[in-house]
């Protein structure tokens, strides 16, 4: 007598059985062969779009209810039986691929050249099926390329790009073994050594960087806990850079490099200038940042880790920083061994930071500078109306024409003078050269005026 343990081991043969790996071989999910001969000879009616558009429209359709009828109680069939990955629960969405490859896959027959059980189907001396064979017409082609279909959609599903494939290629862009020509790059510089290299130096870069990305071992560590400390138990949850499904798809540079410049380039940089233009910067902390990147939280993890190199990836993504934290990409590269380490990294910002302050100092005192000569420029003009005339007298109540148009001629001289200076700043020689065209346009006015009114006293006189 079978023991408890072989009955379940036989009852489980006899359901593997019952359940081939193709779809196509199990008999169970098709309906009699009458029923799907007389389906696939639908020709279909035509109705009224139900959609707001054709409506608007008035588009007409045609619709094909036996083979709709037909795809459906094939696809409930293969969701109770096999209940496979990637079928949704919702019937009339999901047996739509199936319904178009049918109508689709169907072509027209002579009845003579048919089997002949399907000869009492013809219409007009044809039928219609997918393949001339017996029980299921070609149905089951239909229903093989709807598994491939469905199998390739999870697969692509599964190795669609993840958080945890951004937060992984992140942190290998600021490894610091690999800084120096991440700095290269990110800052479109393109040295000697890159140049003796054939081919692109951004996908043989990223040809190298795919190894570590690929490789099991290569582990990613967190980063420090008081740039987390805003992050919530959720989402440290949902992150894994070291998840081993990463590995599982077969990946190259092509794809690592897609996966920055189209995958966490964009992003990050949307999340620093929604960061920047939102709150100013705010106070400076980096575990704040999570929150402005929508639903791409993850970014804040690479935030975090990007903070401790000095933020290369940040002032490389073409995205707004807050200006104490602003930075400008590229470093030096006999520099580039010495940034991972905590102290070279403190260093390096706190040099840069010093340069952000001493170059702001250098506008302050440049704009000082050009106030002070504007200052002095208007100085000197007051001093020149107190002190006695020298080339240009004072302008008479009445002045002649000829007196206009001489005094006119000083000012050009004038203007062409104070436009060769080089000692004036832009500013004061604009402002000069302005006073003094107007001044020269008045006199021509008076010149004018002086004229007509003499012309007017000798018409008088005569």
């Amino acid at each position: 007598m079978a023991t408890n343990s072989e009955a379940s081991g036989l009852d489980a043969l006899a359901l593997a059985a019952q359940k081939p790996p193709r779809w196509k071989d199990c008999p169970q999910i098709y309906p009699p062969t009458d029923e799907i001969i007389k389906s696939l000879q639908d020709n279909g009616k035509t109705v009224a779009c139900r959609t707001k558009a054709g409506k608007e429209k008035g588009m007409r359709v045609t619709k094909f209810d036996l083979i709709q009828k037909l795809a459906a109680g094939i696809y409930r069939k293969i969701k109770d039986i096999y209940r496979p990955a990637g079928l949704t629960e919702n019937v009339t969405r999901g047996k739509t691929a199936l319904a178009l490859d049918i109508i689709n896959s169907r072509k027209a027959f002579d009845t003579t050249n048919v089997m002949m059980e399907f000869h009492p189907h013809n219409q007009n001396g044809k039928v219609l099926l997918i393949n001339n064979d017996l029980p299921y017409a070609g149905l089951d082609a239909s229903v093989d390329r709807f598994q491939n279909h469905i199998e390739d959609s999870v697969r692509k599903k599964d190795a669609q790009r993840t958080p945890d494939d951004g937060m992984r290629c992140a942190a290998i862009l600021l490894d610091p073994k690999y800084r120096g020509t991440v700095s290269g790059i990110m800052s479109n510089r393109k040295d000697r050594n890159k140049s003796d290299i054939a081919g692109d130096c951004v996908e043989n870069f990223f040809s190298e960087a795919v190894i570590d990305f690929l490789n099991p071992l290569y582990t990613v560590s967190d980063p420090k806990e008081e740039n987390m400390r805003q992050f919530t138990e959720d989402d440290r949850a949902s992150w894994d850079p070291n998840n081993a499904k990463i590995v599982e798809y077969e990946r190259d540079g092509k794809w690592l490099m897609d996966t920055w410049f189209q995958h966490i380039k964009p992003k990050y940089r949307q999340a620093l200038n929604k960061w920047n233009k939102e709150t100013g910067g705010g106070d400076g902390d980096v575990s704040e940042f999570i929150n402005y990147c929508n639903h791409d939280r993850w970014l804040g993890w690479v935030f975090s880790l990007d903070c401790e190199a000095s933020f290369l990836l940040a002032a490389s993504a073409c995205g707004m920083m807050p200006r104490h934290l602003q930075m400008e990409s590229g470093y030096a590269e006999e520099a580039m061994s010495e940034l991972g380490f905590d102290d070279e990294a403190t260093r390096s910002s706190s040099t840069s930071k010093g340069k952000s302050l001493s170059s702001s100092d250098d506008r302050l005192e440049q704009s000082r500078k050009s106030l002070s000569d504007l200052n002095q420029l208007i100085g000197q003009l007051v001093q020149s109306r107190k002190e006695p005339p020298t080339k240009c007298p004072d302008t008479p109540d009445h002045p002649s024409f000829h007196f206009c148009m001489e005094r006119a001629a000083c000012y050009r001289e004038e203007i062409k003078n104070v436009a060769s200076d080089p000692s004036l700043t832009p500013d004061a020689k604009g402002t000069t050269l302005r006073m003094l065209g107007n001044k020269k346009k008045r006199l021509y006015k008076l010149a004018e005026e002086a004229e007509l009114k003499r012309q007017k006293t000798t018409d008088a006189e005569e």
